[in-house]
């Protein structure tokens, strides 16, 4: 048997590091950019990656290839994805029987670099999918969502997950991260992994909103990666010094995600453009309290560039790096934009909304 998943990527709207609290909303779009798995039944365990860590690995048994994939720093999601495939697939009395996996990715440059465009959260969810698929299991999106988030939580404790969210369910996206002190207990415990996502998760809340604003999306790249747990780390250093201003932090995003959220499903360019601007300020705000560096100059200058133009942008994601996002009112100030930012070493990134998760494309052959 053979057959390929497709895993769409994300932009983060609104909500950075608020999202990765309990309790706290964020909303994510998913993108139509693509990290693309195909799997066939094989003789021995192949894996196979073209980006962003090209890696060729091969090996006769399941625990071999395990042991393998764990020499490479650059494979943690992978192995702990394949860690979990195997225990999962063992409670039910099977095994995770050989097979030649490749992936593909569009979510970094064609050099490898990461956009901040959900490329870890594509791999799990895609390898997951895709394997699972080749056993002909059928998982539910919630079931895939729960699987696909525990090796983040494995790999990054204090993940939001919000990025598998937006590869599972597809669209827009608005999330509140479960407990994940409730999640890794129950795994220490030695809670059965059908069990444990067949349950509910406290504080999991994921829905999609409908509708949108008669605005432009133009999204544009920094040329740099940033790197995640170094800010969320610079996060918590920042909450502990200052727990009254971090509660402030966390207040003023709540109220701009469903500021956000109201405008977007009850559609209104102008409550839109409002939302945005307070989330670039508020995101400012945590760069000044926190010492970290969301925005960079080019990013200044790129996102003042949209404010002049009449529209709104900030920072998607970690900042420092990675992705920027604008909306503007007018499709004729998009070019004008985009030569705008090229100045400044901003690279345009053509991206428009992918209504739909991850993908089982087709069975592509019976062999």
């Amino acid at each position: 048997m053979r057959l390929r998943v497709r895993v769409p990527g994300k932009l983060m709207l609104v909500g950075e590091y608020a999202v990765t609290q309990e309790g706290h909303p964020g909303i994510v779009m998913a993108v139509d950019r693509y990290l693309i798995c195909t799997v066939k039944s094989h003789s021995q365990y192949i894996l196979e990656l073209s980006s962003p860590y090209p890696a060729l690995i091969t090996a006769s048994t399941l625990a071999s290839i395990l042991e393998k994939v764990s020499r490479h720093p650059s494979l943690t999601l992978v192995y702990n994805s394949l860690r979990l495939l195997r225990t999962y697939l063992e409670e039910r009395g099977r095994t995770l029987a050989p097979f030649h996996a490749t992936l593909r990715s569009d979510l970094q440059t064609p050099s490898g670099i990461k956009m901040g465009m959900g490329s870890s959260a594509a791999v799990s969810i895609a390898m997951i999918a895709a394997l699972t698929g080749l056993e002909q299991i059928a998982l539910s999106p919630s079931e895939l969502f729960k699987l696909g988030s525990l090796p983040h939580l494995m790999t990054q404790p204090d993940s939001s997950c919000i990025d598998v969210a937006a590869a599972t369910y597809g669209g827009v996206i608005y999330y509140e991260r479960f407990n994940g002190h409730w999640v890794s207990k129950q795994l220490e415990q030695g809670i059965a992994l059908h069990e444990l996502i067949n349950q509910p998760w406290p504080g999991l809340h994921i829905h999609t909103l409908l509708g949108q604003p008669a605005l432009h999306l133009v999204a544009g790249w920094s040329g740099q990666a940033a790197y995640t747990p170094d800010f969320l780390h610079g996060m918590h250093t920042w909450q502990h010094n200052q727990p009254f201003l971090f509660r402030q932090f966390l207040e003023r995003s709540d109220e701009i995600v469903n500021a956000f959220a109201r405008a977007w499903t009850r559609p209104s360019s102008a409550r839109l453009i409002r939302a945005i601007h307070r989330a670039r300020r508020v995101l400012q705000f945590v760069g000044n309290q926190s010492h970290l560096i969301i925005e960079t100059e080019a990013m200044v200058k790129a996102l003042d560039a949209v404010k002049f133009l009449g529209g709104a942008g900030k920072t998607s994601g970690a900042g420092g790096g990675d992705m920027i996002t604008a909306w503007l009112k007018n499709r004729e100030d998009i070019a004008r934009l985009r030569q705008q930012w090229l100045k400044y070493n901003i690279m345009p990134i053509s991206l428009r909304l992918s209504e739909h998760g991850v993908q089982q494309d087709s069975l592509l052959s019976q062999e």
